[in-house]
């Protein structure tokens, strides 16, 4: 896990710095010693691996997270012309963006809160992962721009108040969770999953979707039942293997009381069948003895 953030000033003539607090308060996320870019008006950072520049050094990209489908990118890139010693996210990223511009995002598949800053288009462009397992925050306030891993981070430089967003704390007390890019922070919104936001530095922002859930049930298919199966074993099995750690270990998997759990030990065994795969599962006395009498059953079959 890493930790990035960054911030836009209004010009480049500042007194101050204020990355280095920012990335200080996200030392949890990584011990490794923080990595800065800078640019003109631009700060950005990281603790932990995966910042990259490209040999111009006009191009810089930040990763927290993984992407998992990075080999077979790396090949498409190759193909492509595009060497490189270094095979890490941020670097494939880098390559990805000068490949194909800002849809490369369209390619890559992983849990992923990315921040690519453009030297030459004066852009810097945020994107966060489909499901939205990485957490990422910005906030635009007066002539600043911030964003963050964490929002404790946005708030250490003293520039945002800290005013709670009323309508935010309502929202969690009537549903139990905020809703949309809200925050408990006036101010500070959160990237939506499957989004992108992009900021000039003439102040122009936008945040846009590249992905959504709803847009695959856009197209009615017209495929039968038993297509339709085929293709959904084939997802699974695909989904399961690419989260397959790449050395040779042993394999545990949590199994609760319903489909996807023991849809997940079927496939890991059917992908390793010399292989004993540990079933884990915990329960409460005439609480949910449902799900380990599931497990039971799973370890017998």
């Amino acid at each position: 896990m890493s930790g990035i953030a960054g911030i836009i000033y209004p010009d480049m003539f500042r007194t101050h710095s204020l990355i280095k607090n920012m990335l200080k308060l996200l030392k949890h996320r990584n011990a490794n010693s923080p990595e800065i870019y800078q640019y003109k008006n631009v700060e950005m950072g990281i603790r932990g691996p995966s910042l990259s520049t490209n040999k111009q050094n006009d191009l810089c990209v930040l990763i927290d997270g993984e992407i998992y489908n990075q080999k077979e990118i790396f090949k498409e890139l190759e193909k492509m012309g595009y060497q490189d010693k270094e095979q890490s996210s941020s670097a494939l990223i880098i390559h990805a963006y000068e490949a194909w511009g800002k849809e490369f995002i369209q390619k890559i598949d992983g849990d992923f809160a990315i921040a690519l800053f453009d030297q030459k288009a004066s852009v810097l462009y945020l994107f966060r992962d489909r499901m939205g397992k990485k957490p990422l925050y910005w906030s635009h306030h007066g002539e600043y721009f911030f964003f963050a891993s964490e929002l404790k981070s946005l708030l250490s430089t003293g520039l945002i108040p800290q005013s709670p967003s009323h309508y935010a704390l309502a929202s969690y007390l009537y549903l139990g969770y905020i809703p949309q890019d809200m925050t408990p922070i006036n101010n500070i919104n959160k990237l939506l999953a499957g989004y992108y936001l992009t900021f000039n530095l003439n102040g122009c922002l936008q945040v846009k979707p590249y992905w959504s859930y709803s847009s695959c049930f856009s197209q009615k298919s017209t495929e039968n039942e038993d297509d339709i199966c085929t293709h959904l074993d084939n997802a699974l099995k695909k989904s399961v293997k690419k989260m397959l750690p790449s050395r040779e270990e042993d394999l545990s998997c949590i199994i609760g009381g319903g489909l996807g759990s023991a849809g997940i030990a079927h496939y890991l065994s059917q992908e390793h069948p010399s292989k004993h795969i540990h079933l884990v599962s915990s329960y409460f006395d005439k609480e949910n003895e449902d799900d380990h009498s599931t497990c039971q059953t799973i370890s017998r079959s």
